[in-house]
């Protein structure tokens, strides 16, 4: 077989999976599917993913790339969440190093906002007794804070705290998961659409699924289907748990016009809800909006209005500083568990795991920062059906990943993305792997003809499928410069 054929071997791999009796079938490859993956692999079981785009294409892609115990849940008084978020978040930063690192936050605080500054600095000392002290918050006064963001807003600033929490790449974390979980009896597939369910006497057995690059279909079996698919799972189920679609939204900034030495935490002088301007590859990322919406997840984009309320807020904060270029903007959904849409804020960040008479195990909600404690528990849910022995954490290091912050992208690294890192397309590399999209003004054109020639020498892709692929990624690109000239007009 030809060695650089990755087609052929997608198809050598499909039809062994299509000949396996797999103990577990993940239908999903966001950070929730990768963390089950991971998981249940290491565990031992013969394990199958499934994803009908790229990984972490969808929401994984898209998060505000934090590793956090959520700080504002305090005001909620949901302390589990904050705690088990505080648990997550330091056995990443030991397992997964290579893409989770501490990052610091400051926390200004005005006259007449919704918390006093005293109010603000006990409530991080609280964070800090939940997390047992690995880092103490620090108080600023107006003057100090000031000189260490000259560009903040002195009128009516009575000081700021600074707490630590965690930063990572989203999409790199969830493949870096994927990839420990590969073994001999784990396999992974993108571009692999599940079609159907495949039920026997009212249970699924097994999901009928489809190569995107061929279109060839398989049956797979399986004795535990889990659907890890967030916002597109089917509302057609009769036991479906009520769900609430969020939108988050966010911007990426050229540089670091703020001069920023740490992630600024706001609240929008709008509606009050927290927002975050943050370090970020060598950008600065503000956001997340948090709306209700009816959006499609395949379809989710920013709006004018979106940017608006996301610059009003830096107005608030930096009104000095208006010399900023925007040179992309992100969307993403999130799945909230409740039934009303009137106050997403309320609504609880926690997971929930459902298993009707049909077998198939349901995920629902969760965040990032869970994701291994998510794949825990969906473990043991199995488990208990079986009544076999419960999983344990592994404690185990995450597998490596290309290094993608100092951005390069030579023939070599495009390779290493092909061959070890399954990429299929140029939206694969430029968008899931590098964020191109986001992190360079061109987003990413110069490489293009470099990634098309590598891509057919690895696909054998024809010239018509390779001009396909980079108008679709170019279609992308072009809606956000459209979006974002319109608003610097503006």
């Amino acid at each position: 077989m030809d060695a650089h054929n990755q087609i052929a071997q997608r198809t050598l791999r499909l039809e062994k999976a299509a000949q396996t009796d797999w103990d577990i079938i993940i239908v999903g490859g966001g950070i929730t599917g990768a963390g089950i993956f991971r998981q249940a692999s290491l565990d031992g079981y013969k394990t199958l993913l499934v994803e009908k785009n790229d990984f972490a294409s969808g929401t994984s892609w898209g998060s505000s790339k934090l590793i956090h115990g959520g700080l504002r849940y305090l005001e909620q008084y949901n302390f589990s969440l904050v705690a088990e978020s505080i648990k997550e978040k330091s056995y990443l930063l030991t397992y997964a190093p290579h893409l989770v690192h501490p990052l610091p936050f400051m926390f200004p605080v005005f006259h007449n906002d919704r918390k006093p500054l005293w109010m603000i600095y006990l409530g991080t000392w609280l964070y800090a007794l939940l997390a047992r002290f690995e880092s103490t918050p620090t108080w600023f006064s107006s003057q100090k804070l000031l000189n260490k963001i000259p560009y903040l807003r002195a009128k009516g600033l009575t000081g700021g705290v600074l707490y630590q929490d965690a930063q990572t790449i989203d999409a790199r974390l969830t493949l870096s998961s994927i990839l420990s979980g590969l073994q001999d009896h784990a396999m992974a597939i993108n571009h692999c659409m599940c079609l159907a369910w495949i039920e026997d006497s009212s249970k699924i057995t097994g999901v009928r699924i489809q190569d995107g690059l061929t279109q060839k279909s398989y049956h797979v079996q399986g004795k535990w289907i889990i659907d890890a698919t967030g916002p597109w799972q089917e509302s057609k189920y009769k036991d479906r748990v009520a769900m609430v679609y969020s939108k988050g939204s966010h911007l990426v900034i050229q540089d670091n016009p703020f001069q920023l030495t740490s992630a600024v935490t706001m609240f929008s002088p709008e509606d009050g809800r927290v927002m975050f301007c943050i370090p970020w590859l060598g950008h600065t990322l503000v956001g997340t909006t948090d709306e209700a919406t009816q959006e499609t997840p395949d379809h989710v984009e920013t709006t004018a209005k979106e940017v608006a309320y996301m610059q009003q807020t830096l107005q608030h904060y930096f009104p000095h500083q208006t010399n900023y270029t925007i040179i992309s903007a992100f969307s993403a959904l999130r799945t909230l568990i409740g039934s009303t849409s009137k106050n997403l804020s309320a609504l609880k960040r926690d997971h929930q795991i459902n298993i009707p008479k049909s077998g198939l195990v349901q995920v629902y909600g969760g965040k990032l920062t869970a994701f291994t404690k998510i794949a825990l528990d969906v473990m043991h849910a199995i488990q208990k059906q079986d009544g076999s022995a419960f999983s344990i954490r592994h404690h185990q290091t995450f597998a490596s990943v290309l290094d993608v912050e100092p951005l390069r992208l030579t023939a070599k690294d495009i390779e290493t993305l092909i061959t070890n890192e399954m990429a299929c397309s140029v939206s694969d590399i430029l968008i899931q792997r590098t964020f191109c999209n986001l992190r360079l003004a061109d987003h990413g054109q110069q490489y293009i003809p470099l990634i098309t020639e590598l891509l057919q020498k690895h696909f054998h892709y024809t010239d018509q499928q390779m001009h396909k692929q980079v108008h679709d990624y170019l279609q992308k690109c072009i809606a956000i410069d459209q979006l974002i000239k319109k608003e610097s007009k503006a």
